[in-house]
């Protein structure tokens, strides 16, 4: 459920509000794979929650928030021009650039599967490096030694 400036978590069984965050003008929430966590794509914002509503991440873009999907453990999305992700430990950045906007459908095999404004499918494949290397330091507590990871081995 949604309010004017925030967003519930609603049990309908028990009719009762289980959770909710401070966050206005939600255009979309999409669930990662695991139920874990959440992404609220408002205009100009992402916000990653865990499923308490907890807030541990946000993003704010200067153009409009397109669409977004999960991929393992980042939130890939896209705005007019770019493809960015953000990770649940707040990191972000840009995966790549777009010459016209799309909206992702789904991330397979590092290639981006999606919809473009004339209503084509569009398929772009992105290099997820920096993302992979993210993910793998905050999955891995600080007293592995580098060199016994597995990502630092093909480097």
């Amino acid at each position: 459920m949604c309010g004017e400036d925030s967003i519930v978590l609603f049990d309908p069984g028990r009719k009762k509000n289980i959770a909710s965050a401070d966050i206005s003008d939600v255009r979309s929430a999409v669930w990662s794979p695991d139920g874990y966590h959440v992404a609220f794509l408002t205009k100009t914002a992402v916000h990653i929650a865990d499923r308490n509503l907890v807030i541990h991440a946000t993003v704010h873009e200067v153009v409009h928030v397109k669409s977004g999907v999960w991929d393992g453990q980042a939130f890939v999305y896209t705005t007019l021009a770019h493809i960015k992700y953000i990770l649940v430990s707040n990191d972000s950045g840009t995966i790549g650039t777009l010459q016209d906007p799309i909206y992702i459908g789904t991330i397979s095999n590092q290639t981006i599967i999606a919809i473009g404004r004339d209503l084509k499918i569009v398929k772009k494949p992105i290099d997820p490096t920096e993302v992979c290397g993210l993910v793998m330091i905050y999955s891995h507590p600080l007293s592995v030694p580098i060199q016994n990871c597995a990502y630092a081995r093909t480097i």
